[in-house]
């Protein structure tokens, strides 16, 4: 089921004429129920307590609501509004982007890295190892959040921007619908992937300067930086 945060942005609240209906579908079908049991729905013990009614006639009157919302915005179509529906998502902060999620494994796997190598050191020094290495990785995961927490941010106010021209195509015929939907998506995809590509190229290229300070010295953080760069900056090819 889609996540309620597109409701947000859509008018569902149930119009009168909506709720006169609403009511009316309630009596229909709570009579087509009683007579499917050889019942009369005119009989006393056979008709529906005011709590019933009210309950009912509330949930249908929703139901008109959101339907009419959707309609107005040009998302009757299940697929549109689901893809709607994960931009609202994204834009409140209830999901994160692909280019997210694979950016916060690679930190992960880099800093474990880290750790890894620390403890593989062998001979008198390992203490100094693994104290180095806990220090760079601890230092590589608040780097790395914190660009991950600031392009995240950013990945949110495109989301909403998205949402928000979508919608108005909404209200467009619907072959302009269908046509400013594939270039907004085209849209966001190349923003997405420029935008995790910098992020992995700053992560990596901050964790190689550290990791090249630690083993290498000055030259070495230079060196290291610099090719961790290069690295993060090609796999935002395929991490967007």
């Amino acid at each position: 089921m889609a996540d309620e945060s597109i409701y947000g942005y859509l008018d569902t609240d149930p119009t009168e004429e909506e709720t006169r209906q609403a009511g009316s579908d309630v009596r229909e079908e709570w009579g087509a129920q009683v007579e499917a049991r050889g019942g009369d729905p005119r009989d006393y013990y056979n008709r529906m307590s005011d709590d019933y009614y009210r309950r009912k006639t509330q949930e249908r009157s929703a139901e008109l609501g959101i339907e009419s919302g959707r309609k107005a915005a040009g998302l009757e179509g299940d697929r549109l509004f689901e893809y709607a529906s994960r931009l609202a998502e994204t834009a409140e902060g209830q999901r994160k982007t692909e280019g997210q999620v694979r950016a916060e494994r690679a930190l992960e796997i880099l800093t474990g890295a880290q750790r890894g190598r620390a403890r593989s050191q062998a001979g008198f020094d390992t203490a100094t190892a693994l104290r180095q290495g806990s220090r760079a990785a601890q230092h590589s995961e608040a780097v790395g959040e914190e660009q991950i927490g600031a392009a995240a941010e950013l990945a949110q106010e495109q989301a909403g921007a998205s949402l928000e021209q979508l919608l108005i195509a909404g209200e467009q015929r619907a072959e302009d619908k269908a046509f400013a939907m594939a270039q907004l998506q085209q849209q966001r995809e190349s923003a997405e992937e420029g935008l995790w590509g910098n992020v992995l190229g700053g992560i990596l290229g901050a964790v190689g300067g550290i990791v090249g300070g630690i083993y290498g010295g000055p030259a070495g953080a230079a060196a290291g930086a610099t090719g961790g760069q290069a690295i993060g900056q090609g796999a935002g090819r395929w991490v967007a």
